[in-house]
């Protein structure tokens, strides 16, 4: 196990040096090359008409897509790969100086490549979703950048893909099936590898179905945030702040997150479901504990009535 956390850390390691040194590459020849010391910047992005908020809330479905958006870019990203390595680590500063480090590179890095994006919109108004990775790759990627760049970001894709697929399958194999095999069987339930590599497949299988219903990439990245983080993120945070609920009400909101999340999909094929999911989770998690809670109290009572 310890040799195969090293080499995971290694790799993770080798991989952010990858495509740090490929994205400072990269701001520089877009730097260079739009003239952002001309003046670009001020004439194209401060001084543009379009770039306001304005239009985020001209209807109730923009509105309510411009908040799910906020809200998913400043919760708690506590996925399952995440929080495997936290719970791997025994010094509870070493997790808290690691998650400091990350959170300053991370809003580092999104504010550059913000900037970025905004500067590229500057000099393309016409622009679509699907063209901005062909737009950097051909136009501000030299040679040899463009194979570092792409090196970088396939190896950090598999790296992410197979650490979720893993972290999926265990959290199915020793908290989902026995959960529902205690409910629904007094058979012993043994985990087995076997059953975690058949999760593995299948949780792969339907990563792909899901991902080629939709169009681009940034399509799936928001189906992705807006299914994944309402349904995962609040059981993360009660883990990890210590909270006292019972795991019939942790599963119980993870299903009606999932529930309303997916009913909502079939009805209006809208991936926009982020503020839906999070109140039905909350729903589903707070009335299963309150349930739970009343039961046992009035079981307490009824014992101590008949001791009487």
């Amino acid at each position: 196990f310890k040799r195969g956390f090293i080499a995971v850390a290694l790799t993770d390691i080798l991989q952010f040096w990858v495509v740090a040194i490929a994205f400072i590459s990269l701001i520089i020849f877009i730097t260079v090359k739009t003239n952002f010391f001309a003046g670009v910047w001020d004439k194209g992005v401060i001084e543009n008409p379009k770039m306001t908020i304005a239009p985020c809330f001209k209807d109730y479905n923009t509105t309510l897509f411009t908040i799910d958006l906020w809200f998913c870019g400043i919760s708690p990203k506590l996925n399952g790969p995440r929080y495997q390595r936290i719970m791997a680590c025994n010094d509870s500063k070493k997790v808290k100086q690691s998650l400091l480090w990350t959170a300053a590179i991370v809003a580092l890095a999104s504010i550059i490549y913000t900037c970025v994006t905004l500067l590229i919109y500057s000099e393309n108004p016409n622009l679509t979703i699907t063209e901005i990775i062909p737009l950097f790759v051909n136009n501000y990627c030299p040679t040899g950048l463009k194979g570092l760049l792409g090196a970088g970001l396939f190896a950090m894709s598999i790296s992410t893909v197979e650490s979720f697929l893993n972290s999926n399958s265990v959290i199915f194999t020793n908290d989902i099936l026995p959960f529902f095999t205690k409910m629904f069987s007094k058979k012993t339930y043994v985990p087995s590898v076997f059953i975690a590599r058949t999760a593995t497949i299948f949780f792969c299988c339907l990563g792909v179905f899901i991902s080629l219903q939709f169009k681009d990439l940034f399509s799936i990245l928001l189906a992705f945030s807006n299914f994944y983080y309402p349904v995962a993120m609040i059981p993360y945070v009660i883990l990890t702040l210590g909270l006292n609920f019972k795991k019939a009400s942790i599963m119980s909101g993870i299903f009606s997150g999932i529930l309303v999340t997916v009913v909502n999909y079939i009805l209006t094929k809208n991936v926009n479901s982020y503020s839906i999911g999070l109140i039905a989770h909350l729903v589903g998690l707070f009335l299963t504990e309150l349930y739970l809670r009343m039961k046992n109290k009035n079981q307490d009572t009824s014992a101590v009535e008949k001791t009487i």
